[in-house]
C-alpha cells in the first residue's frame, strides 16, 4: 500500500484500530506448532522443540463491527496488512543485508586483494631468485619433485625445481583469488544499482505483495542488460531472485485464508507457515503505525 494511496474511510478506520496495541492480541491469535503447556513439559528435550513453540502454525483474525458485511471486510482487510506486512518486512530484511553488503563487505574484499596483489609480488621474486639458482646449480635439479608449502621451514633444502614448483602454484592460486574476488565486487556492484531503485520503492511501497513485483521487475531489467556469457552476475541475480520468489509465494500460497465465518464478529483463519512467532506480530503492529502515520501525513 502505497502512502499516498486513497482508502475508504472504513479502511482508515480500521487502520486506526489497529494501531492500539491492545488490538492485536484480541484480534489476532495465533496457533503455535506446540502449544505453550506441552513446551513446558517438553522443556529441555532439544533446540528444535524449543524452536516448535515459538513458530506459528496458522493466524485466527477477528474483527467486531455493527454489521455481518462490515465485519467481513473489516477481518480482510486484516488479513491482508498481515500478509502484505509481513513479506514486507521480510524483504526489506534482505534489502538490509544486500546495503549492508555494498557498504562493508566491500571495504574487506579491497582489502583482501591489495593483500593477494602485494603477495603476489613478492611470490614472483621469489621464482626469479630460484630460477636464477637453478641456472646457477642446475645439478641440485634433484629426482624427489613433491610439491611442498615453500613456507615450510624445511623447503629452503629441497631440490631447487621443486620450491619453483610449490612457488608458482602459490602464484597461480592467488590468481585465482584475485579473479573471485573481483568477480565479487561486480555482483556487489550490480547489487547496488538494483539498491538505487529498490531502496527508494522500499520507502513508499508497503504492501510487500506489490513491493516484491515491483522489485522482479527491477530485477529483471537488470537481467536483460547482462549479456548471455555473464554467468556470475547472472547467478547473482538468480539469488536475488529466488529469494524474493520464496518470500511472495510464502505470503501468497503460504499464507493462505480458509473460508471466513461472520456474525457481528468476523473471523478469518490464515495458515501461516511457519512464520517466528510473537516477534513477527510486534514487527507487523509497529509497520503498520508506519502506514497509519504516513497516512495521518497525507490528511493534513
Amino acid at each position: 500500500m502505497l502512502a499516498d494511496e486513497k482508502l475508504s474511510s472504513d479502511a482508515k478506520a480500521m487502520y486506526r484500530e489497529m494501531d492500539d496495541p491492545k488490538w492485536w492480541p484480541k484480534n489476532i491469535i495465533p496457533t503455535y506448532a506446540i502449544s505453550k503447556a506441552d513446551a513446558k513439559d517438553l522443556a529441555g528435550i532439544s533446540k528444535e522443540l524449543d524452536n516448535a513453540s515459538t513458530t506459528i502454525l496458522s493466524l485466527t483474525v477477528y474483527a467486531d463491527s455493527a454489521s455481518k458485511t462490515n465485519s467481513l471486510e473489516d477481518v480482510r482487510l486484516a488479513a491482508r496488512f498481515v500478509k502484505s506486512g509481513g513479506a514486507y518486512l521480510q524483504i526489506k530484511r534482505i534489502l538490509n543485508a544486500y546495503e549492508g553488503e555494498a557498504i562493508g563487505t566491500v571495504a574487506d574484499i579491497q582489502n583482501q586483494i591489495t593483500a593477494t596483489e602485494i603477495e603476489q609480488t613478492y611470490l614472483k621474486e621469489r621464482v626469479k631468485s630460484l630460477d636464477e639458482l637453478h641456472k646457477r646449480f642446475p645439478g641440485n635439479a634433484g629426482a624427489n619433485q613433491q610439491v611442498v608449502d615453500p613456507k615450510d621451514s624445511g623447503a629452503k633444502y629441497l631440490p631447487i625445481t621443486t620450491q619453483i614448483i610449490a612457488v608458482n602454484n602459490d602464484i597461480n592460486q592467488n590468481k585465482e583469488r584475485l579473479i573471485r574476488l573481483n568477480d565479487r565486487l561486480n555482483q556487489i556492484a550490480l547489487m547496488k544499482q538494483f539498491l538505487v531503485e529498490a531502496l527508494p520503492l522500499a520507502e513508499k511501497e508497503f504492501d510487500g505483495i506489490l513491493l516484491s513485483k515491483f522489485l522482479l521487475g527491477i530485477e529483471d531489467k537488470l537481467r536483460k542488460g547482462l549479456p548471455t556469457a555473464d554467468v556470475k552476475n547472472i547467478q547473482a541475480l538468480d539469488q536475488l531472485r529466488s529469494q524474493i520468489l520464496a518470500i511472495e509465494a510464502r505470503f501468497t500460497k503460504g499464507l493462505e485464508a480458509t473460508a471466513p465465518v461472520t456474525k457481528k464478529t468476523g473471523m478469518l483463519k490464515a495458515t501461516a507457515g511457519g512464520l517466528a512467532g510473537l516477534g513477527f506480530l510486534m514487527l507487523v503492529f509497529l509497520l503498520g503505525r508506519k502506514v497509519l502515520s504516513k497516512l495521518k501525513k497525507t490528511e493534513k
